[in-house]
C-alpha cells in the first residue's frame, strides 16, 4: 500500500485499486475496507489531501492488517496528531 499527503486547509482522501489486486468484488472489497479504516483514523488526522494505492496483496489482507498498515503509513508520514 502507498500513502501520498499534500498538506492543505481541507481533509480529502481518494482511493486507488487497480485491477492487478483482483475483480470488481475484490477491489471494491479492499476499498470498503480501506475507507473504514481511515475514516476510524480521521479525528487524528492533519488536514491535507490524501491519496491511498493498493498493491496486490492488499487483497489478501483482512480489515484489521489493512487498518494497522494504513496507520504505519500515516505515521511514517507524520500525518497523525498525538493522542490527546
Amino acid at each position: 500500500m502507498r500513502v501520498h499527503l499534500a498538506r492543505g486547509r481541507w481533509l480529502q482522501v481518494g482511493f486507488s485499486v487497480s485491477r492487478q489486486v483482483g475483480g470488481a468484488v475484490t477491489r471494491n472489497l479492499v476499498k470498503r475496507r480501506l475507507r473504514e479504516a481511515f475514516r476510524a483514523l480521521m479525528p487524528r488526522l492533519v488536514t491535507g489531501s490524501y491519496v491511498i494505492t493498493a498493491n496486490p496483496e492488499a487483497a489478501k489482507a483482512d480489515y484489521h492488517q489493512l487498518a494497522q498498515q494504513l496507520a504505519v503509513l500515516l505515521k511514517r508520514l507524520d500525518a497523525l496528531k498525538p493522542p490527546a
